[in-house]
């Protein structure tokens, strides 16, 4: 889609596809704004493979060359890191026309929904000037995500090191829900913290006065969470907003998806209740990292019924710093509740030196014996003498007092920890129907078989992060938008 005289918006990512947004507005010639600049799982996963992905030394050119980086147009030139363009430049101008990518950068400020990774993981290549605009919350998260986390997924977002080795920082501007900010004299900008998988899901009303335009951009939101009082707080505003274009999510509408589920996330806490109630063994289940809102109902049942909850090293990091930044989900979780699963690595004798390269644990792990903080090697900065940290033997020692996360890739820890018939599993996140889902899908279903899990004792439960069919007819219906475009998912 690309603007017209009366169509100023494009959508340069996610039409058609589940994320990888990338929307423009343009508010005037070489003025505009973005809305989400994410990574395009559905293009990785059409033509990357693990051994086949963009070059390190090359990676910004690998990826405008192959679509993951949308090439500058009249409405988003100049909009890359200038260190990047400056030092690609010659190799840029074999397949395209370079000078869009050396204009003053038209692109004035990115507007960021949430902090998913199909929301905000390209963000990393925009141009040093261009501010980004989100919630307090999802600030705080791109910051936790920056600092416990390793590899591209999200460094370089807030803070970046250009080619030269010089380090920069991203001005960020944090928007209150509900309260309106004015860009100018002619536009104002109103978020509206709504409710997602993920913390700090955020809409956004933009009044181009100057244009006369209105627009909502919904970003990823649901109106089964809980909280349901955000969602509807902004389809009351958009709705007195009287909006010309609204631009809305439409993931649980395509073809893709497996049967839909229709549970609400205060459901899916009332069946996990049951079901680890009625369970007499360990409980194994997985769920999406970082939905906090699924933590707080696994720690209610948990709490329920006595048990502690399990969980990866990096999970557990990830709560303790949502918990020291005040991140309101997380409101009345605590640590204690919670220990951390110590998986056998390399010697497979629990010493040291086999998790100096897991940073998580090596984090939560870090002695507090200035001494050794001396001492050159890593491993010797470890104390496993936490009471956090749990074993597969432990675990089996006490099965009733455990909730313990685990998906597909952590199967072999069962070789340690082998599942007894009073044992249970739940299966926590959509099943998409799609072939490299399907086959993960498959392998998770061959290994239950492989230890015992008869299908009484599978469960799947589940809500989905994203509008229902019929709420997205009802959001639509009462907003009454003029126009309606649709991203974040297939067509229908």
């Amino acid at each position: 889609m690309t603007p017209t005289p009366t169509h100023p918006i494009t959508v340069l990512g996610g039409q058609n596809v589940v994320g990888g947004s990338k929307i423009v507005y343009q508010f005037a010639p070489q003025f505009s704004f973005l809305f989400d600049f994410g990574f395009d799982f559905d293009r990785a996963n059409t033509i990357l493979d693990r051994y086949l992905s963009p070059r390190i030394f090359n990676k910004f050119v690998d990826k405008l060359r192959t679509g993951f980086l949308p090439i500058p147009t009249t409405q988003t030139g100049g909009v890359y890191r200038s260190d990047l363009v400056i030092d690609s430049l010659e190799t840029i101008a074999t397949f395209t026309n370079p000078a869009p990518f050396i204009q003053p950068p038209y692109v004035k400020a990115a507007f960021l929904s949430h902090a998913h990774t199909d929301h905000v993981g390209e963000v990393r290549y925009l141009h040093e000037s261009i501010p980004l605009v989100c919630s307090t919350t999802t600030a705080k998260l791109l910051e936790i995500f920056e600092t416990i986390q390793r590899g591209e997924l999200f460094t370089g977002i807030l803070n970046y090191t250009d080619i030269e080795g010089k380090s920069h920082s991203r001005k960020v501007k944090h928007l209150i829900s509900g309260r309106p900010w004015n860009w100018g004299k002619n536009m104002t900008i109103t978020a509206y913290e709504t409710d997602h998988s993920l913390p700090g899901a955020t809409a956004f009303l933009v009044n181009d006065k100057k244009n006369n335009c209105k627009l909502i951009y919904t970003g990823d939101l649901r109106w089964h969470g809980l909280n349901q009082k955000r969602v509807t707080t902004f389809v009351e505003a958009a709705k007195q907003f009287s909006p010309d274009y609204l631009i809305i999510e439409q993931t649980n509408l395509g073809e893709h998806k497996g049967k839909p589920t229709t549970l609400s996330e205060e459901q899916v806490g009332n069946q996990l209740k049951h079901v680890v109630k009625e369970c007499q063994g360990i409980v194994w289940m997985e769920w999406a990292h970082g939905d906090m809102s699924r933590l707080q109902m696994i720690a209610l049942a948990a709490e329920h019924t006595n048990r502690n909850v399990v969980l990866p090293a990096m999970d557990y990091l990830f709560l303790r710093e949502c918990i020291a930044a005040k991140i309101p989900e997380v409101k009345g979780l605590s640590l204690n509740r919670f220990r951390v699963f110590l998986p056998r690595k390399k010697s497979g004798t629990y010493i040291p030196k086999d998790y100096s390269y897991d940073h998580a644990l090596y984090t939560l792990c870090l002695t507090k014996d200035e001494e050794k903080l001396k001492l050159r090697a890593k491993y010797q900065h470890i104390d496993l003498n936490q009471t956090f940290l749990i074993t597969a033997s432990e675990l089996q020692k006490s099965p009733q007092s455990f909730l313990a996360y685990h998906d597909i890739f952590k199967m072999y820890h069962w070789v340690d920890c082998v599942p007894t018939s009073d044992d249970v599993y739940i299966i926590s996140k959509s099943r998409i129907d799609e072939p490299e889902a399907m086959l993960l899908w498959d392998k998770r279903k061959a290994w239950l078989d492989l230890f015992g899990f008869t299908k009484d004792r599978v469960h799947q439960i589940h809500a989905s992060g994203h509008l229902y069919p019929k709420d997205y007819e009802r959001m639509v219906n009462e907003i009454n938008p003029k126009h309606i475009i649709k991203v974040h998912g297939e067509t229908n």
